[in-house]
């Protein structure tokens, strides 16, 4: 089949037309043949625009196929089937009327899916005789977006519900222009430039090492409502959609899991890089918004405070930072009692000496072993030693994605999530304090860090690391502009 991309020259009448293949309902038969033409159009972000601002790149643009639902009046499906595509050459023409497509003559609306996945495509043949609620009932347990957005084709689906046809008994009709919207979101975060005494607290070495995205749906309707939000008016007004998971918090490690995709630190080691990535829709009422239920971007990067080596492994014990050998130094300056914990601590670890007894870093690192990372500290504590170990300075920045900040209020509906069909870029303004030496996941129940989400009794994201500030700047598509202080 062939392939098309959405031409960035094209303006608002650019469309992808195309030819029906064998339809799955017989009823256009049973009805008088009638006859519709498809023509699907670009999201808005295809158009050039004056302003400064990232439109979609190529790939974001790629059709590779088409289906269609023809809906009767009460919202029967009548007709559903697979379109053929045509490659309509010069993008600025106006587009030329596609084959017809023959459906039964109650048909009054339809419904497409781009670059369906397997699961839309199942679908199509069970499609004639239900509803169209029933149509768009949640896609669940999405493990992988891979089909929804693998960098060569993305699936999107009509951006304002049903949309009304006009049929004729000729064959030769014109178009029904049907816009779409991908139904997945897009993060970037921007490079990241250290600057100690502004940036950065002077004397601090801190890199950048890029990003993951934490707490992705693994739910989506194939069309989502709009939400109308604090009483927003104007282009803005419809911004905001509800997905399967929108209306209850969700707690609890299994339920945790079933809802969302988690990043783990142990298994297969995520991939933190610099390249933008897409997730899929995850909307909050005000009741379910919690850090638990809002997807994230993780930022990693190492950091070594003031005077410390670069590339060096340090600790940090009750909130302060320590070398290896200032660490030794404090450890002598504890009571009996913290000593017993201290010692213990390190046994759970496998490290049976004690920690003054290891000539240097390298001695003691080579006690914990290979496999021993920064994690395995986090998993273990006690009710009076907290000791972080920044294995190589590799620390992690958890960062709510903020879906509004001109919403005023903490918390409300709005104000956080990420929405399909928009694209959300992170700006880091400073770094001023190291991050967690584990990735933060309430379903691991062998972290009892403090700084770990609690799988039950979450904090919300107006309430945590109060050094953290963003701000969004928002454009007519896509672009949502965060600034964050870390």
């Amino acid at each position: 089949m062939n392939k098309i991309i959405f031409s960035t020259m094209a303006i608002a009448a650019l469309t992808i037309v195309s030819c029906s293949k064998e339809d799955v309902s017989s009823e256009n038969q049973q009805n008088g043949k009638n006859y519709i033409s498809i023509a699907i159009k670009a999201p808005d972000d295809s158009k050039p625009m004056s302003r400064a601002t990232k439109n979609a790149s190529g790939t974001e643009l790629v059709v590779t196929d088409v289906i269609y639902f023809a809906f009767d009046a009460t919202n029967i499906c009548r007709n559903a089937g697979d379109v053929e595509i045509i490659v309509t050459g010069d993008a600025t023409a106006t587009p030329p009327a596609s084959t017809s497509i023959p459906v039964s003559s109650d048909v009054t609306s339809i419904f497409v899916v781009v670059n369906p996945t397997k699961a839309l495509l199942g679908r199509v043949n069970s499609a004639k005789g239900i509803t169209f609620a029933m149509l768009n009932e949640a896609v669940t347990g999405i493990a992988s977006l891979a089909e929804y957005a693998d960098r060569t084709d993305m699936m999107m689906t009509n951006s304002e519900g049903l949309v009304a046809v006009v049929h004729t008994p000729a064959q030769a009709v014109t178009p029904i222009s049907v816009p779409v919207d991908r139904v997945v979101s897009k993060v970037a975060l921007e490079e990241f430039i250290a600057t100690p005494g502004t940036t950065t607290p002077v004397g601090t070495k801190v890199v950048v090492a890029g990003f993951a995205l934490n707490t992705t749906n693994k739910s989506m309707f194939p069309y989502a409502e709009y939400i109308i939000y604090n009483n927003v008016v104007g282009p803005n007004a419809k911004s905001y959609r509800e997905d399967p998971n929108f209306t209850t918090a969700i707690s609890g490690v299994e339920n945790l899991t079933a809802a969302f995709n988690w990043l783990k630190n142990t298994g297969t080691a995520p991939t933190f890089d610099g390249f933008a990535k897409y997730c899929l829709e995850n909307t909050v009422s005000a009741d379910a918004t919690d850090n638990n239920n809002i997807t994230s971007m993780l930022i990693k990067a190492t950091y070594f405070p003031a005077d410390f080596e670069d590339g060096k492994s340090w600790f940090m014990f009750q909130n302060v930072p320590y070398t290896f050998v200032t660490l030794k130094a404090k450890y002598e300056t504890l009571s009996a009692s913290l000593k017993a914990d201290f010692d213990e601590f390190l046994g759970l670890l496998g490290v049976n000496a004690k920690l003054n007894t290891f000539r240097d870093l390298a001695a003691f690192e080579a006690a914990l072993g290979a496999e021993c990372t920064s994690y395995d500290f986090a998993k273990i504590g006690s009710a009076t030693i907290l000791l972080r170990y920044y294995k190589g300075g590799v620390c992690y920045y958890p960062v709510p994605l903020n879906h509004d900040a001109t919403v005023p209020a903490p918390n409300t509906l709005g104000r956080w999530g990420v929405v399909r069909n928009n694209s959300y870029n992170i700006t880091v303004n400073t770094i001023m304090n190291p991050g967690l030496p584990f990735i933060p996941d309430p379903t691991d129940p062998d972290i009892i860090d403090p700084i770990n989400p609690d799988p039950i009794v979450p904090e919300t994201p107006d309430e945590v690391e109060a050094n953290i500030t963003v701000s969004i700047t928002m454009n007519p598509w896509s672009i949502w502009n965060n600034v964050v202080d870390l």
